[in-house]
Parts: structure tokens; C-alpha cells; sequence
């Protein structure tokens, strides 16, 4: 396994290297990201461990509405952070 990992880091400091020495300007082509978008995604995939944790205690409980009801929040917290993506156009 630390051979994988080490290879990954070796394959991606050279692929680095090789973009930083070809272009002039760095990053190449691109527009800083607002920091409003990756904040909005933040908070929303915090805010979606609660039901998640939620779920997880009905579950083991054998409270099988509730954990229903969590799952579909958790759900909702998805399609939150995909409609925020699709906002924001990250």
C-alpha cells in the first residue's frame, strides 16, 4: 500500500512540474474560484453529518420510519449541495 501512495505522489509532483514548466502564468487558464461557492458546499455538507448521525442511532435502535426519515433528509441535503454546485457553477 505505501508503494501505491508513494507512486501517486511521485506520478503527481511530476505531472506538476511538467504543467508549471509549460505554461507562463499559473494556474493556466483559470479564474481564482469564489470563495462564496466552496463555503456554501461547506456548510452544507456539515450540515448533513447531523441527519446522517441521526440515522445511524435510529438505525441500530430498529426504528426503521425514522430512519427513513433520516436517510430522505440526508437525501435532501444532496440535492441542496447539487443545486448550490449547479448555482454557483463550480
Amino acid at each position: 500500500m505505501k508503494r501505491i501512495t508513494s507512486l501517486l505522489v511521485v506520478f503527481a509532483g511530476r505531472s506538476y512540474l511538467y504543467l508549471r514548466t509549460r505554461s507562463s502564468n499559473w494556474p493556466p487558464g483559470l479564474l481564482p474560484p469564489r470563495p462564496t461557492a466552496g463555503t456554501v458546499n461547506l456548510l452544507i455538507f456539515f450540515l448533513s453529518v447531523v441527519p446522517a448521525i441521526r440515522a445511524q442511532k435510529v438505525a441500530q435502535r430498529g426504528n426503521l420510519l425514522y430512519t427513513r426519515i433520516a436517510i430522505f433528509v440526508m437525501s435532501l441535503m444532496g440535492a441542496a449541495n447539487l443545486v448550490a454546485r449547479v448555482y454557483f457553477r463550480v
